[in-house]
Order: structure tokens, then sequence, then C-alpha cells
């Protein structure tokens, strides 16, 4: 069989290993339901931090713009780059 560039020869008990972790990482998911804008990491999945504060996601959420047309979505977007402005003017 051959070697990759680099690599020493591996005993089949390594390669099963490798074989496991790779196809672990490869299948990896989350376990639980992750709160709205939670960035989490590493397998298992922790979470890491919130990537805006409560009451924004909670905003973001209540605006929905992802179900918008593209029409609308093209249309508002000078609004959307600027979070304060955009949901000002669309969260319910």
């Amino acid at each position: 069989r051959p070697v990759m560039y680099g690599m020493a020869e591996q005993s089949r008990a390594e390669q099963s290993r490798a074989k496991r972790r790779r196809l672990l990482r490869l299948t990896a998911r989350a376990a639980v339901s992750i709160g709205n804008g939670a960035i989490v990491g590493g397998v298992a999945a922790k979470l890491i931090r919130y990537r805006f504060p409560r009451a924004i996601a909670q905003a973001l959420k209540a605006t929905a713009w992802w179900d918008w047309d593209h029409a609308t979505l093209t249309e508002r977007l000078p609004e959307f780059k600027d979070l304060r402005k955009f949901l000002a003017q669309f969260a319910l």
C-alpha cells in the first residue's frame, strides 16, 4: 500500500482509529437546540458566545426578514446594513 508523503506507515489499529475520528468529525451534530444567534464550537458543541444581545436577537427574529422576497430585500438593503436603523424601522 502506498504511503503518503511525510507520513510513516500506520498499523491497522492506528488506521482504524484515524478513520473513526474522521467519521466522527463528519457526522457530528448538536444534540440539543441552540439559541438564536448562538456561536458554538467543538465536538460536542459548546456555547462560545452569542452574536447579539438577547434583545437584538429577539428583534431580528421578529422581523422575519428571511421570509421577504428578493425585491423587498433589495429595496431594504440600505437599512439592513445599519442594524439599529433596520430594527427601528422593521421590528414589530
